[in-house]
């Protein structure tokens, strides 16, 4: 009864945020602020729940907590969220680097999906009919 008592409203606002508004789904990246917090762990649990990587910010104390929840813990006293991001910049720098040297080539399927064509390329993937990453273009 105690869960049910505090379920809720936390669980409205995080629902409302991640589900209705942003279309939360699996595959994207999602920065949770305050991940231990009232909201917070429950947006961390919805969005895992929609397949969704979860980065949560906390204070030392929360992030074995955050990490029990399925989401990447950054610590907002130790490393600002801008640091954090510069660091995964790093990460895709170093793949441009090996992309350009063509020592790593990603696998795309040949097919050309937009907007207006987006259920074609998700009923490819629901088919497991993709040959490589399906690549949706929004500038068509």
């Amino acid at each position: 009864m105690r869960e049910a008592a505090a379920l809720p409203l936390i669980f409205i606002t995080a629902w409302e945020g991640l589900v209705d508004r942003a279309g939360v789904h699996s595959g994207q990246k999602v920065l949770v602020h305050g991940g231990a917090g009232g909201v917070g762990h429950i947006a961390v649990q919805i969005a895992r729940a929609f397949g969704a990587d979860v980065f949560a910010t906390g204070s030392a104390a929360s992030q074995a907590y955050i990490r029990r929840l399925g989401a990447v813990p950054i610590d907002y006293r130790a490393m600002t969220i801008e640091n954090y991001v510069a660091k995964y910049g790093e990460i895709m720098r170093e793949a441009t680097t090996l992309v350009e040297a063509g020592q790593v080539v990603p696998r795309v399927d040949p097919r050309h999906f937009s907007v207006s064509s987006v259920g074609d390329a998700d009923r490819a993937i629901e088919a497991n009919d993709a040959d490589g990453k399906i690549v949706v273009d929004i500038g068509e």
